[in-house]
């Protein structure tokens, strides 16, 4: 958590990697377990993807070079008791770029589950690698490379985007990995066999995009700054029933807070509290990043709910005085207030 603004926080959002809850334990098993089958599917990674040919890695869209960026994060790996969340994320330059498993993940004794989780934690690593080294990136990478090919900076947030190709990457390689025998079949989503999606990537681009939707609410879209609020969608988080109120910020939208004014773009964004209709508005330009209010924004008509205050944490919040516009084309589109 990265301190701003006289101990008002950033809270940078987590990949939580949701999997369908029938394809879940409910038991919480024991540690050293949980990292019997942890390790049990690094050193599968560890034989399997190392060994994977250029062709296998032409169908998961990497280099070998990235392959074995990746090996390196899921050779690294850190345990946690977040009561916030239940399953793992990738890490950042301040903790060695280590994947973090939280001590009640379920669902471990399930190699296929567990190899396609480790895979997108690792790609979220990369991630975070490639913004603090872009010269380290492919060519022909455009988050971290301009038209020329230079290396730039990239702002430091999680984005719909990631979440998508963190998934996908994952996903691909479990099913790459059934393709040639060394795992059975599975499915995560919409009863769909992970080998389905080697001949039907539209299938898997489906798939991806209702789970991203669902699991990553009110992230932010891409590095310019769009974003849609809504509420949360979890299934152990009661929503209201208030599935049709959102929010829409656009690139270019003004943001008006005590007189003062800021363009959404260029590395100023409005992001979730972890996935809820709570927002962050941060200069993301700066690292750690800049909180730009003392507080965070709830918009009018779009007021979370207890259940999705308790699940990020924030149920003792409250309203202040002061009142946020969002302009748009010189009109007036929404309005909120600032909560401490």
């Amino acid at each position: 958590m990265n301190s701003i603004n006289q101990d008002v926080s950033v809270s940078r959002t987590s990949s939580v990697n949701l999997v369908d809850k029938n394809q879940r334990i409910s038991q919480k098993i024991s540690l050293p377990e949980l990292k019997a089958n942890v390790g049990k599917a690094q050193e599968f990674l560890q034989e399997h993807l190392a060994n994977l040919s250029d062709a296998d890695l032409e169908k998961l869209g990497i280099s070998s070079a990235k392959r074995d960026r990746l090996l390196k994060y899921i050779a690294n790996i850190k345990y946690e008791d977040d009561p916030l969340h239940d399953t793992m994320h990738g890490g950042d330059k301040s903790d060695g770029y280590a994947i973090t498993v939280n001590t009640k993940l379920q669902d471990t004794d399930n190699l296929a589950n567990m190899v396609t989780m480790l895979v997108h934690e690792a790609n979220h690593c990369d991630e975070a690698y490639l913004r603090d080294n872009p010269d380290k990136s492919e060519i022909g990478d455009t988050r971290y490379r301009d038209v020329s090919g230079n290396p730039i900076t990239a702002p430091y947030i999680n984005t719909k985007w990631e979440e998508r190709a963190c998934e996908t990457l994952g996903v691909m390689t479990c099913a790459v990995l059934i393709d040639k025998g060394e795992l059975p079949n599975y499915s995560r989503y919409n009863n769909h066999q992970f080998t389905e999606y080697l001949t039907n990537p539209d299938l898997l681009t489906q798939d991806i995009d209702e789970w991203c939707n669902r699991g990553y609410t009110n992230y932010i879209d891409d590095f310019d700054g769009n974003v849609t609020f809504e509420h949360m969608r979890m299934p152990d988080v009661d929503n209201g029933g208030l599935t049709d109120a959102k929010i829409q910020i656009k690139k270019g939208d003004i943001v008006k807070v005590d007189g003062k004014e800021y363009t959404i773009g260029n590395g100023i964004f409005m992001e979730s509290s972890d996935s809820a209709p709570i927002i962050q508005f941060c200069d993301y330009t700066t690292q750690p990043p800049t909180g730009l209010i003392e507080g965070r924004i709830i918009f009018d008509g779009l007021e979370p709910t207890q259940s999705e205050k308790e699940k990020v944490g924030l149920d003792d919040i409250t309203q202040t005085a002061q009142t946020v516009e969002i302009v748009r084309n010189g009109q007036v589109v929404y309005t909120g207030k600032v909560y401490k």
